[in-house]
């Protein structure tokens, strides 16, 4: 399909060597660079900026998937560039349209929604923790029937995958790097300590005592709790903020763009909304303080 995909024997060296397995029929071979694609040149001067030589393994196969036009899903651990394997291919197929439309909060999206538009941006997963399957059973079967499906995941949970079962094509094919099952993160050193609700604050308090300086993100079930601590934390010398979904949109991007800050309180289901989806970087949080965990294992 494309000029510079691999051979037969290469793709599979590389299908083995990073534990990838493909399902599906006449799944194309990967790539072995980014040119080969035909992305635009700001592109690829991006990523030689960027000091990006070679696509991951994800990207690498799952690039000529996304752009066959067929549906599929990818899976693969966090920090492997499922992002860039999505959002590339998502953008070309957006920059063929005559027109795009977006919003950034309810009342904007919903007008724009309301016109019609090329492409939306949502966060299936997120939905289905929150109970909202049978919104999203309602509202996928009106979608064009000839849409493109594509999932993309760390995991591959069973809710998921029934969902991909049900409004991806039969014959949609997938790529899964490693087993993708639900896992550690083997480069992220976790201590867990057990405490009562009543001791928590006090237990957090300690822990931070020595870390003013540091920049830290505090995650938290519920919004009031974040609020509380924001203040908590303030009285007590810290240059702390509270981000969640009661704040205005204005304020949390406010809030996002401050360089100086060295505590965050985020609430779990508004994680990827108000820092992944805009390109926060949790990198330079280090490290991240778990005061209530969320809901079940694969929010965290």
């Amino acid at each position: 399909m494309y000029a510079n995909t691999l051979s037969n024997e290469d793709a599979q060296a590389l299908r083995e060597e990073c534990k990838m397995k493909i399902q599906g029929n006449d799944i194309p071979l990967p790539v072995a660079d980014f040119v080969s694609l035909g992305f635009p040149t700001q592109v690829i001067d991006k990523f030689a900026q960027m000091k990006f030589t070679v696509p991951t393994p994800i990207q690498a196969q799952g690039w000529p998937m996304a752009l066959s036009g067929r549906d599929m899903v990818g899976i693969a651990d966090t920090g492997s560039g499922k992002t860039l394997s999505f959002v590339l291919p998502a953008l070309i197929h957006a920059k063929a349209q005559p027109r795009l439309r977006e919003g950034a909060n309810i009342v904007p999206q919903k007008k724009a929604l309301s016109k019609g538009v090329e492409i939306l941006v949502a966060t299936p997963d997120r939905m289905l923790d929150m109970g909202f399957e049978p919104q999203l059973n309602d509202i996928i079967p009106k979608t064009h029937k000839n849409r493109q499906t594509l999932m993309w995941s760390a995991t591959w949970p069973k809710e998921v995958r029934q969902l991909a079962n049900n409004y991806a094509s039969r014959d949609y094919i997938q790529v899964t790097i490693g087993d993708g099952e639900l896992a550690v993160n083997k480069k992220i050193k976790q201590a867990v300590e057990v405490v009562s609700c009543h001791d928590k604050q006090a237990k957090l308090l300690f822990l931070l005592q020595d870390k003013k300086q540091d920049r830290c993100i505090i995650f938290s079930n519920m919004k009031s709790t974040c609020d509380k601590l924001e203040y908590t934390l303030q009285d007590k010398g810290f240059n702390a903020v509270a981000i969640h979904g009661n704040k205005s949109q204005a304020a949390r991007d406010n809030m996002l763009q401050q360089e100086d800050l060295t505590l965050k309180m985020l609430k779990w289901e508004e994680l990827l909304e108000d820092l992944l989806l805009r390109g926060f970087r949790l990198q330079c949080f280090h490290p991240k303080k778990i005061l209530e965990m969320p809901g079940n294992l694969y929010n965290s």
